[in-house]
């Protein structure tokens, strides 16, 4: 992008790619211009961050990861126990995640 091209439709600006795009009848009705092009992008760029914070800031800070090492000492298993507690105390706050990683 320059100043001097900023403004050009992009049919101008790479014709032999505007041929093509017409003979298999997929041209736009109007190119457009790189300015228009990188307002484009930016606004879909700022309107996917957005959308990403949203639902990070709505899903995340609730999680609470429990890790938890292979055993066979517990009387059932661990995310059983931890979801009864979460019934029983009424805890609809908690997000239960497990890992259950093997340690060496």
């Amino acid at each position: 992008k320059t100043p001097e091209n900023a403004d050009t439709p992009l049919d101008q600006l790479y014709p032999k790619h505007a041929e093509t795009l017409k003979n298999a009848k997929l041209y736009p009705p109007k190119y457009p211009s790189i300015n228009e092009v990188n307002e484009e992008t930016e606004t879909r760029k700022k309107l996917k961050e957005a959308k990403f914070e949203r639902s990070y800031r709505r899903k995340n800070p609730r999680d609470i990861f429990f890790c938890i090492g292979f055993s066979d000492s517990w009387s059932s298993p661990v995310h059983k126990i931890i979801s009864s507690i979460q019934s029983n105390f009424d805890l609809k706050w908690l997000r239960l995640k497990m890992s259950y990683p093997r340690f060496p």
